[in-house]
């Protein structure tokens, strides 16, 4: 089986992170490190990010949830 390997654009167009964000979580464990492709290349499996993505909590925006509490902007007086 052949593994596709995403480069850096991609990988950022995939899980709408910066730059600096992806790599941050990489030093802090939270995101996969990249893979040496070359001497000056890095990829990650096509797998790789599509976990990462998948498993990302969800949000629940249930009003009966109790947990969940919606702010109200007030209107503003002139």
């Amino acid at each position: 089986m052949e593994t596709r390997m995403l480069r850096v654009p991609e990988v950022l167009a995939r899980t709408g992170l910066s730059r600096t964000t992806i790599w941050r979580r990489i030093r802090a464990g939270t995101f996969p490190a990249p893979i040496e492709l070359g001497v000056n290349s890095i990829g990650w499996p096509a797998s790789a990010s599509t976990e990462w993505v998948e498993n990302r909590p969800h949000r629940t925006y249930d009003a009966d949830d109790p947990a969940v509490i919606f702010h109200h902007r007030q209107p503003r007086e002139h």
